[in-house]
């Protein structure tokens, strides 16, 4: 918002990180989507499945045409073709819950002062936003703008807890 973005397309991408997408009702898809979620990459997790799927079949495809029998193409297709960016996803989680883990104690101290400043708390969810670094003053950002445009409290910190995916958010939560 504060960069000129119309309220309307923040409001429109902060409803779609809730909405159902289909993936939830299967266990795999549904742990494939907290995953892509977590991680903060900021591809829709059913595209990134689309993609992830069809760079795999690409990959068999091009192992088939370079004369690899079909029985050596489809593990390693399949290992390279979805292993792989299932591991680098697991990567980039555990360095961003890492990199929350450790500034999580610092935002609360400043949520805490700026609570006994008098301020509300949407207002300190913002004030945490402003002066701490990424990932977690972007995380509380999105607090902050979805109590602002009509989310219940509990439902955004519930969010922000299933979005980051460590044990902290969810105690703070």
């Amino acid at each position: 918002l504060a960069s000129g973005a119309d309220p309307e397309e923040v409001l429109r991408l902060l409803r779609r990180r809730r909405q159902a997408d289909g993936l939830d009702r299967i266990a795999v898809l549904r742990d494939w989507q907290a995953l892509v979620i977590q991680s903060g990459v900021p591809i829709d997790p059913s595209r990134l499945l689309t993609m992830t799927v069809a760079g795999a079949t690409g990959l068999f495809l091009l192992l088939l045409a370079l004369g690899f029998a079909s029985l050596v193409a489809v593990p390693l297709a399949l290992a390279l073709g979805v292993a792989l960016p299932v591991v680098v996803l697991i990567q980039i989680r555990s360095r961003r819950a890492g990199a929350i883990s450790r500034q999580l104690p610092d935002g609360i101290d400043l949520m805490v002062r700026s609570l006994r400043a008098g301020h509300p708390l949407n207002t300190a969810f913002q004030v945490i936003a402003r002066e701490m670094p990424d990932p977690l003053g972007s995380e509380l950002g999105i607090v902050a703008d979805s109590i602002t445009y009509g989310d219940d409290l509990t439902d955004a910190i519930l969010a922000f807890a299933d979005r980051v995916g460590i044990e902290d958010a969810r105690y703070l939560a």
